[in-house]
């Protein structure tokens, strides 16, 4: 029985999935991720600490495996964005700079000179604002010039992991997204913001699409695994994308609305214009053969909830009690009801409606919407959803897994068990339950 090994590197947590060829989910791994915050403002980890967390969910998966199973290959996708130097043996030079590190927010040198931002922004397929790589790179070399000139290689923590797997430097091209330095539509590294760094693409991964072989699990890379020696190791996605390949979301009138820190949409889109247009974060997803991803995102929203239920549950001792009397007081109160678990799960609804009918409005419709993320564990918020969404919500079964689920398929699409992101939705098909809305939520 051929399987696949799919690794969704999340911003809390690290999660695994083993699939197998039918789209059975056979087993299930988590560790927490573990980030270290020096000063304000700062957020890093370490890159060495974070694959040994990797390799324990790989471990586990491995340890699952039917006694018939044959590995053929994994691939890593996730929550990308998190800089990371080399050294010629492809060391790295320090920790990984993560993603939410805001140490240049307020620095003005660190602005590509004589970039306009919606050039970056017409470039890269993000808007242009100081964070992620570009920006932590920039910092780096007016902060560190000595540390940023001895690098051989500026790349990723997920290239790392790729790197200690395989011994091959690669990053896909929906993951080079959240880098900053490629050229979407061209797929290749953008040669402005290259010289403005001053950085050859002698120091930078080679780009490949997402689903392409890399190389193979190396002897180091089996013994620290339990990966087989010389199984694929496939690029993967940024984690929305993977997610939506995970979940079936492929077409344009497909939504998939990803819950979590921040709760984000993202639709495929045939048209990059359009995207362009609303402002949307823009993802290669399936072009050029197909649709490419747009999304947006309330942010901060994870943090909000936290909060108002840390405070008013506190009396719980843990925190699962605490979002159960979370759940519980929301499921109690009548819809119109003022109940402050219920109002703060409608006011969150409503955000999402206001943002979603505006992209309707535009042309990007929601013919059919599926939900993934802690939220999709409360009744009482997914009924309040469907019913201020007025349309039914799809809930996967694999739902927190879904990342993880959709770097499987990239990894069977590079060892030729899926065809595509199709032949692999139509062999997964959907498992799980729908959420039908009752009357509006008022």
């Amino acid at each position: 029985m051929d399987v696949l090994v799919g690794i969704d590197l999340g911003t809390s947590a690290t999660k695994g999935v083993l699939l197998a060829a039918d789209g059975r989910i056979l087993a299930r791994q988590r560790r927490a991720t573990e980030l270290v915050r020096p000063a304000p403002g700062r957020v890093e980890s370490s890159p060495e600490r974070a694959y040994e967390l990797l390799c324990e969910v790989v471990r586990a998966l491995v340890g699952a495996a039917p006694a018939n199973a044959r590995i053929r290959g994994i691939a890593l996708s996730g929550a990308t964005g998190n800089t990371l130097l080399f050294d010629k043996g492809g060391a790295p030079l320090g920790p990984a700079i993560n993603w939410m590190d805001s140490r240049a927010a307020d620095d003005p040198r660190v602005d590509p000179a004589g970039i306009a931002p919606e050039a970056i922004y017409r470039a890269v397929g993000w808007p242009y604002f100081r964070g992620f790589p570009l920006v932590q790179l920039a910092w780096l070399r007016q902060n560190q010039p000595e540390l940023f000139g001895r690098a051989a290689l500026a790349a990723m923590d997920v290239t790392y992991f790729l790197h200690r797997l395989s011994g091959a430097f690669g990053m896909d091209h929906s993951s080079a997204t959240t880098f900053y330095l490629q050229d979407q539509v061209e797929r290749r590294w953008h040669r402005p913001l290259l010289d403005w760094l001053g950085l050859g693409e002698e120091r930078l991964p080679r780009l490949l699409a997402s689903g392409s072989v890399l190389g193979q699990v190396t002897a180091r890379g089996a013994g620290e695994t339990g990966l087989p020696a010389g199984a694929a190791v496939v690029l993967g996605a940024f984690d929305h994308p993977s997610a939506a390949r995970g979940c079936g979301v492929l077409r344009p009138g497909q939504v998939l609305l990803s819950c979590g820190t921040s709760w984000v949409g993202f639709y495929p889109v045939a048209d990059r214009e359009l995207a362009l247009a609303q402002k949307l974060l823009i993802d290669p997803f399936l072009s050029p053969r197909g649709p490419w991803g747009a999304l947006f995102s309330l942010t901060r929203v994870g943090e909000r909830v936290q909060a108002f239920v840390d405070a008013t549950f506190a009396g719980e001792a843990t925190q699962a009690a605490r979002y159960a009397r979370f759940d519980e007081a929301a499921a109690r109160a009548p819809r119109g009801s003022t109940d402050p678990s219920r109002a703060l799960m409608a006011d969150l609804a409503g955000q999402m409606k206001a943002r979603m009918d505006s992209l309707s409005a535009a042309g990007l419709r929601a013919e059919r919407i599926v939900m993934v993320g802690g939220p999709t564990e409360s009744p009482a918020w997914m009924q309040i959803l469907a019913d201020t969404l007025g349309s039914e919500l799809a809930l996967p079964e694999a739902g927190a897994h879904a990342g993880a689920v959709g770097a499987a398929i990239l990894a069977g699409m590079g060892t030729g068990i899926f065809a595509d992101e199709a032949d692999a939705a139509a062999r997964v098909g959907f498992r799980g339950r729908t959420v039908r809305p009752a009357g509006g939520e008022r």
